[in-house]
């Protein structure tokens, strides 16, 4: 499937509020949005949650919570309590994009690459475009998951509104389904071979920081945490490549596949024998810009993966380009954030142009594509605590999205952070919505059936996969102003509850027919979502 920004949201959703760690500005205590330093900023600054701060206006402190770059009414009917489940770290993308055509659900695009994207997107319907991105997220987390697998009892999840009888002592309690990334087919990497390439004029400091990352990674907890359910294995790494030739100022993405395929072609021993398990990592050094697909590196994406066919015989071989961005905490730990992203992407998807694997989202949760992109690190690219640093270990990672994780109710981005409880909120969703990705592609999944004028209540579970205080709770469309009204009876509750929403479709989305919401549930710093439509 193809992706151009894979790691971006393309509805003008863009990195929740939170700082790099930092607990002074919180959604509830900054009147507009928190910066990846942790700063509260006016609403409208270009740096205060992500490139598209201007969609989240200055908001009402107290009354008001910036939920992914949104101002939406936080609780005013009492107060959830932290509950100790604070997230450290803020994954913030840097720099807005406009996607040409993004590869959605159901195999229908065939790839171009995939990467890391730098900010937010607005997407232009399913197509093929040249490439993916992946988040440019900093910061260091602090932790989720626990507990036992889903059982039954405790609140009902069946369909239609309701009110559960309180929270229960099992964890998690029952709720709906979660989102799967499914392969369209092609193979993984079994035993994966990294090689990290850097130009001469590469900062000194960012070179051996980039090396000793990808020569270690392939061999952490990390690493299987991420990958080894999709059937990819330890990874290791070939010799660094330090080249004598400066980076130039400005390459395209077509031209780095030439490049790159001319230093594959036998004649550059340093270059290792390429097979179909190798991926190599180009660090472009600052001074470069590296334009995919249209976007310029660092304003609409932050790195990205792809795959060459090698001559003679059409050998495939994964690369990703990690571009000199900072999103906050410098460029060695913004690099290592991003390529991080983009291996495990390469390891899990290593040939999205002719050969894709998992880079898409079951036909029921296909909104969660068009919001996030299909591929395992784009699940987790705009959590707020996507990045972290590993205990013991130097260099800022993003976590990626485990379909076992979540089919048993547990943070589905992984690996799991120590000390924390997850913790979210499903609404009922049993209708049949049309969904449309333009170009004529639409997709049947679930989500609310709504007339345009017409008001529907549903039920909302809520849990956690250990005990833990009341949570706060909030919803809002996305991408879209004024489509969709939303009344919560309680904006607040525990594992085990039914909060009912009632929601007013007030008109119809041009562009998609129905429109994305997004269920929030948060706590101090720590913000969870669950993704609906609205529709036909």
């Amino acid at each position: 499937m193809i992706r151009l920004l894979s790691a971006t949201v393309l509805l003008g959703l863009v990195s929740a509020c939170g700082g790099n760690g930092a607990s002074q500005c919180t959604p509830q205590s900054c009147n507009g949005c928190c910066d990846s330093t942790g700063v509260c900023q006016p609403g409208n600054r270009i740096d205060a949650c992500g490139a598209q701060a201007n969609t989240c206006d200055v908001c009402v402190s107290g009354a008001q919570v910036c939920a992914m770059g949104r101002c939406t009414a936080s609780s005013t009917g009492g107060s959830g309590g932290s509950g100790g489940s604070t997230a450290g770290g803020s994954g913030t993308a840097g720099g807005a994009g406009t996607a040409g055509g993004t590869g959605t659900a159901g195999g229908a695009a065939t790839a171009g690459g995939s990467g890391t994207a730098g900010g937010a997107a607005t997407a232009g319907g399913a197509g093929t475009a040249g490439g993916s991105a992946t988040a440019g997220g900093s910061g260091t987390a602090g932790g989720a998951t626990a507990g036992g697998a889903a059982t039954a009892g405790g609140a009902g999840t069946a369909g239609g509104a309701g009110t559960a009888g309180g929270s229960t002592t099992v964890y998690p309690a029952p709720h709906g389904s979660f989102p799967r990334v499914m392969s369209q087919g092609g193979p993984t990497l079994s035993a994966p071979k990294f090689y990290s390439i850097n130009f001469a004029n590469q900062n000194a400091t960012n070179l051996a920081g980039f090396d000793n990352m990808i020569g270690t990674v392939g061999g952490t907890s990390y690493w299987t945490a991420t990958t080894a359910e999709y059937g990819v294995g330890a990874g290791t790494a070939g010799t660094p490549i330090h080249l004598t030739e400066n980076a130039p100022t400005t390459i395209t993405d077509t031209q780095v596949e030439t490049w790159l395929k001319g230093k594959l072609n036998g004649t550059h021993p340093e270059f290792g024998t390429p097979t179909s398990q190798s991926i190599y990592v180009i660090f472009y050094p600052a001074g470069t810009t590296v334009t995919m697909g249209g976007q310029a590196s660092c304003q609409g994406y932050f790195a990205y993966h792809s795959n060459i066919l090698l001559p003679p015989s059409n050998l495939p071989v994964a690369y990703a380009v990690v571009p000199a961005c900072d999103s906050g905490v410098g460029v060695l730990q913004t690099g290592t954030a991003s390529a991080s992203h983009e291996l495990v992407e390469a390891a899990t998807d290593p040939f999205p142009q002719d050969n894709p694997a998992y880079s898409f989202i079951d036909q029921d949760h296909v909104v969660w594509e068009l919001i996030l992109l299909g591929e395992v690190s784009d699940m987790c690219a705009q959590d707020p605590a996507s990045v972290f640093k590993p205990t013991g270990y130097s260099w800022d990672l993003q976590r990626s999205w485990s379909n076992v994780a979540a089919a048993a109710g547990h943070d589905p981005c992984q690996p799991a952070l120590p000390g924390q409880i997850y913790f979210n909120a499903v609404p009922v969703l049993t209708d049949s919505v049309i969904l449309s990705f333009g170009g004529g592609q639409n997709y049947v999944t679930k989500g609310i059936k709504l007339a345009v004028g017409a008001s529907k209540t549903v039920g909302v579970d809520l849990f956690s996969d250990a005990s833990r205080s009341a949570w706060n709770l909030a919803a809002t469309e996305l991408g879209t102003q004024g489509e969709l009204t939303f009344a919560l009876s309680k904006q607040f509750g525990a594992n085990g509850e039914r909060v009912n929403l009632t929601i007013t479709r007030n008109r119809r989305n041009s562009q998609y027919g129905g429109t994305p919401f997004a269920m929030v549930s948060y706590s101090g710093q720590a913000q969870h979502y669950f993704f609906g439509i609205v529709g036909d």
